[in-house]
């Protein structure tokens, strides 16, 4: 990591890999990471996918295709601008999905397509008069998404997996007085 002199605030930061028995710290990256790095998505291979940069009084969003070591600038933003989205995860397809302020100006997710540098039209998910911020819950190996728990007036999860659908639905009918979650552990359906 890389500090501001003058107010002390990170400038950029590089990703290491950490071999954990010899303690041998290898730079992930090299050379061939965007400048200004203040953040980083990555994909199910745990490789980096997404950097975020601020430089100046813009933010920067770089990608870099899976099997590509060249970042593209995907987009630019000045602080506070109306446009402006959020890269918020990538799933095991290697779909990213993007928090932007919907029309009514509260934060939507939206499928975000690299090759055309388009956000979809609708949204994947919306919660009325509030912001959509979910989690994602993935499947431990494929990392195939699965639901996203979300907060509205109460925590909630909306499942994209037909299984997990039906059991929260029995749960609920047998539980219908209190607000259920289904948490998945390593080893289990997710």
């Amino acid at each position: 990591m890389s500090f501001d002199s003058r107010d002390g605030s990170l400038v950029s930061e590089r990703l290491y890999r950490l071999d954990s028995k010899s303690l041998k710290q290898t730079d992930l990256l090299g050379n061939l990471q965007p400048k200004n790095v203040t953040n980083w998505l990555m994909d199910r291979h745990g490789q980096p996918r997404i950097a975020f940069a601020q430089v100046k009084d813009h933010s920067v969003i770089h990608y870099r295709q899976p099997s590509s070591d060249e970042w593209t600038e995907l987009a630019s933003f000045q602080v506070l601008d109306p446009s402006a989205y959020l890269p918020a995860f990538i799933d095991g397809s290697g779909q990213i999905y993007v928090n932007k302020d919907n029309p009514k100006g509260f934060s939507a997710l939206y499928r975000y397509d690299s090759s055309k540098r388009e956000i979809a039209a609708e949204p994947f998910l919306q919660v009325g008069e509030f912001d959509a911020n979910p989690t994602p819950i993935f499947e431990q190996r494929t990392r195939k998404l699965l639901g996203l728990s979300y907060e509205s007036d109460a925590r909630t999860t909306l499942w994209l997996d037909d299984e997990l659908k039906a059991i929260q639905k029995r749960v609920d009918e047998k539980l219908s007085a209190t607000n259920n979650f289904i948490r998945c552990r390593q080893g289990l359906i997710c």
